[in-house]
């Protein structure tokens, strides 16, 4: 059972759509804090604490 996929060659870039993304892109100072805010709320105990302390 080794069937290929079938697989489009067309490649259409958006050149003005990714230099708008890349403009409001954050800074990279931002982007590591985000990066370690999602690592903090990776585990499932923390993120019942968290909700408990909203709830209450």
């Amino acid at each position: 059972m080794n069937e290929e996929a079938e697989v489009c060659s067309f490649l259409h870039v958006h050149e003005d759509t990714v230099a708008e993304v890349r403009e409001k892109l954050p800074d990279e100072n931002t982007l590591q804090g985000l990066s370690e805010l999602f690592k903090m709320l990776g585990d499932a105990t923390r993120i019942k604490i968290l909700y408990v302390l909203f709830e209450a």
